[in-house]
């Protein structure tokens, strides 16, 4: 069930703001943790206060950039492609469990990328992230006009009721917010004219399949 990206229904909307905001309140929080000590210690005690706001500002700022990726009007522009993309994966992914071994070259590519392609680029990997919530490794290949995002790890899988809304299949008020990230990729994906698929092994494998469009 595909809606145009202009009827997403209000739910959706608001769960995706639940989950931006559960996402960025812990490296916030941090940061006014660090600002707290600070007042309350000496000079020569404050080291491990601003090793503190200094980690979670950075921590915050990945978040932020590969959010605007992600979900705002940048990630859709054409001039937009795979090297800022990777950088803001490079980064994000850098605070997470998930290895990441970076991108293939860009010339593997069509030249230009079409548009859309750092946005969708950003939700697969926010798709990844998903599959190994306890860890593992990501790398990214091409096959002609597809990118292919493979997960390793213990467990690594995609869960059936993400799976059901990446596929666009679940009704959105049956949405919550831990499937709304995969419901909003798939939408996304048919909005730009790409194919986002997803498929998992015995063996701890999951291949997230991007298609970019023609």
């Amino acid at each position: 069930m595909s809606l145009p990206m202009g009827s997403l229904p209000v739910r959706v909307a608001e769960l995706m703001c639940s989950r931006l905001c559960h996402d960025l309140i812990s490296p916030v929080g941090a940061i006014n943790n660090g600002v707290e000590l600070v007042s309350e210690l000496g000079p020569a005690e404050t080291v491990e206060a601003m090793d503190l706001i200094a980690d979670s500002g950075l921590r915050a700022a990945a978040r932020l950039q590969l959010y605007r990726l992600a979900y705002g009007a940048a990630g859709g522009q054409a001039g937009i492609g795979l090297d800022e993309a990777a950088e803001a994966v490079r980064r994000y992914l850098s605070f997470t469990r998930l290895t990441f071994d970076g991108f293939p070259a860009a010339e593997r590519l069509p030249d230009p990328v079409p548009a859309g392609t750092a946005k969708m680029v950003a939700n697969t990997v926010l798709l990844a992230e998903e599959c190994a919530r306890i860890g593992g490794e990501l790398s990214v290949g091409v096959e002609g006009d597809t990118l292919l995002f493979v997960v390793r790890g213990r467990n690594a899988d995609l869960s059936s009721d993400a799976s059901e809304a990446l596929s666009g299949k679940t009704p959105p008020e049956d949405l919550t917010a831990r499937t709304v990230q995969a419901y909003v990729a798939g939408q996304l994906a048919i909005h730009y004219g790409f194919a986002l698929d997803c498929s998992a092994n015995s063996d701890g494998q999951v291949t997230l399949s991007l298609r970019l469009n023609s």
